[in-house]
């Protein structure tokens, strides 16, 4: 199975320039695992992350293994 799915189509619409300048991971789930997640940006004044990558379906904590399709 191919699933190269970038991270626009993970996150349900197009990226926004935070989004371009984050650092990206694959493999989460194995090297048949070819998505794209990125570790996400963090507030410069707290160090938290920004709100919309904690629930952002392409932020590496949120990756769910892949759905195998037949």
């Amino acid at each position: 199975m191919k699933n190269l799915r970038e991270r626009s189509e993970l996150r349900g619409k197009s990226l926004d320039d935070d989004c371009k300048i984050a650092k990206i991971s694959t493999h989460e789930y194995g090297m048949e695992d070819n998505r794209k997640f990125c570790y996400g940006l963090m507030e410069m004044s707290t160090e938290e992350l920004i709100d919309k990558c904690i629930t952002c379906k392409a932020y590496v904590d949120n990756a769910e293994p892949p759905t195998q399709t037949n």
